[in-house]
């Protein structure tokens, strides 16, 4: 493994790279690294893979634990929202200032770091999403969210696809319900 993200953690197999993605256990299709002027290979964000994989070594030999931080103040200010009232994610958005997708976004993340906002976090989730996820198994909740939306008999759910958000919903229920 060269890098542990949020979302995914990036691996190298020879000159080839390829990511694993955390919410669905999905690994994307392998792309070769970009070499530059100099010779050397380059990843996402124009990182040198060299850099990574020293970075890689340092962390798992446990001369350097990576450590996650508190949350940004925009996933704080957007969970607050909730805390004071917030009922539906146009709320939150509109107290954030921000799209509803970020709203979703920031949410999510919150949801990833703080458990105790578990049940803050539901109420903008339809119930007939969430009563599903809390019945599923592990391994219903794996897959693209269009899968898992199959798998749940949440498609033709027809209040479910009357949402809007629908699988910005299901996204965060899933980070509610992962074991």
């Amino acid at each position: 493994m060269l890098e542990e993200g949020e979302r995914s953690s990036l691996y190298r197999e020879g000159s080839m790279l390829y990511r694993v993605y955390h919410d669905t256990g999905r690994r994307s299709d392998s792309f070769l690294v970009t070499v530059d002027e100099r010779g050397k290979g380059r990843c996402s964000h124009n990182r040198l893979v060299e850099a990574l994989e020293r970075d890689c070594q340092r962390t798992y030999s446990g001369s350097e634990p990576k450590r996650r931080g508190p949350a940004p103040p925009r996933v704080k200010k957007a969970l607050l929202s909730l805390f004071k009232g917030a009922r539906t994610i146009d709320e939150v958005s509109l107290q954030c200032g921000v799209s509803k997708n970020t709203a979703w976004s920031y949410l999510c993340e919150a949801a990833s770091i703080y458990p105790q906002s578990h049940q803050a976090c539901s109420k903008v989730i339809h119930p007939s999403i969430l009563e599903k996820m809390r019945w599923c198994s592990e391994e219903d909740m794996k897959g693209s969210l269009k899968e898992v939306m199959e798998k749940l008999d949440l498609s033709t759910d027809p209040e479910v696809r009357g949402e809007e958000d629908r699988y910005a919903q299901l996204r965060l229920a899933r980070i509610l319900y992962s074991r």
